[in-house]
């Protein structure tokens, strides 16, 4: 009787240690989502300062000057906590949307900060590689400094801009079907 007894005291401990994970699963996805919120909001609007003094820049693979335009962009940041070459694997998917770009009268832009000891490689692949659109290698940190404002979450480290360098749209139009949509909508209108 008294293993019974046990038994059924586990099962509820259980099933209440159950709940309370399910509960804190719950909670924890319902604060990230509106912190996502919050920052999107944010975003919207948010003016981005794309003026460098210390970086390496190349254009189809030529080493050239990037002097910021008053044209509707794609900027692509990935962080010095990420891997940028495996980033660069990755940029072949681009090419259709640079393609609509340019023909938009806007350009691509690659921002890369990449960790320390992969600057090299980074910027020897950029010239082997010859992408038909600007990558910027910030080589100390610049964008982030000049952007302060910018959300540590990667997933919004893919925005648009308008003519003024504002935020119009956040979220990578390769990877999500609706960004798609509405990058095709509203940046190249």
């Amino acid at each position: 009787m008294k293993l019974k007894n046990n038994i059924a005291i586990f099962s509820v401990i259980g099933f209440f240690a159950i709940c309370m994970a399910g509960y804190g699963i719950y909670s924890f996805s319902n604060r990230s989502k509106r912190t996502l919120e919050k920052q999107l909001v944010a975003m919207d609007g948010m003016r981005i300062n794309l003026d460098f003094e210390n970086a390496i820049t190349v254009y189809d693979g030529i080493d050239s000057t990037y002097f910021p335009s008053n044209t509707r962009k794609l900027v692509l940041y990935v962080d010095s906590t990420s891997c940028s070459g495996c980033f660069l694997s990755h940029l072949v998917g681009y090419h259709d949307i640079n393609d609509s770009l340019v023909a938009h009268g806007g350009e691509l832009l690659v921002l890369l900060h990449p960790q320390r000891g992969r600057m090299e490689e980074i910027k020897t692949r950029m010239r082997h590689e010859r992408y038909p659109f600007w990558c910027i290698v910030d080589v100390s940190g610049e964008f982030i400094a000049k952007n302060p404002e910018l959300p540590e979450n990667k997933l919004l480290h893919t925005f648009s801009l308008d003519e003024q360098s504002n935020v119009i749209l956040v979220g990578d139009p390769t990877r999500n079907e609706k960004i798609n949509e509405l990058f095709y909508r509203e940046v190249l209108k």
